[in-house]
């Protein structure tokens, strides 16, 4: 998707300067800590964005928010919900989509 349409650069400013190829010896917890939602979420920006997405389809929205509501570093917290806020308007703005539709969708499909 972002290979078609660019997400908001924004995106890649939540978060500058922590990317690693080293993101394999990363513990959850760690990358939470430094607003990633995954340890391989570190190894970019574009690996960042998608792991957003994954997360947030995968999880559903309850067990998304479970996973950051859990995360006791604050700022780790506010970056994954940036991160977030701007997955769903690129959703919304790039494809018409509403994420939180497209969410109970996935989670309706993993379920059944």
């Amino acid at each position: 998707m972002h290979q078609n349409i660019a997400y908001p650069v924004e995106y890649k400013q939540i978060t500058p300067g922590t990317y690693t190829s080293n993101w394999y010896n990363v513990s959850d917890s760690e990358a939470y800590a430094k607003g990633y939602i995954t340890p391989y979420s570190m190894s970019g920006p574009d690996e960042d964005f998608v792991e957003m997405i994954a997360t947030m389809l995968v999880e559903g929205r309850a067990g998304f928010d479970a996973i950051v509501n859990a995360i006791p570093s604050a700022s780790g917290q506010a970056a994954i919900r940036k991160k977030e806020k701007i997955v769903i308007a690129y959703f919304k703005d790039a494809y018409n989509i509403d994420f939180r539709s497209l969410q109970t969708t996935t989670q309706t499909a993993i379920t059944n």
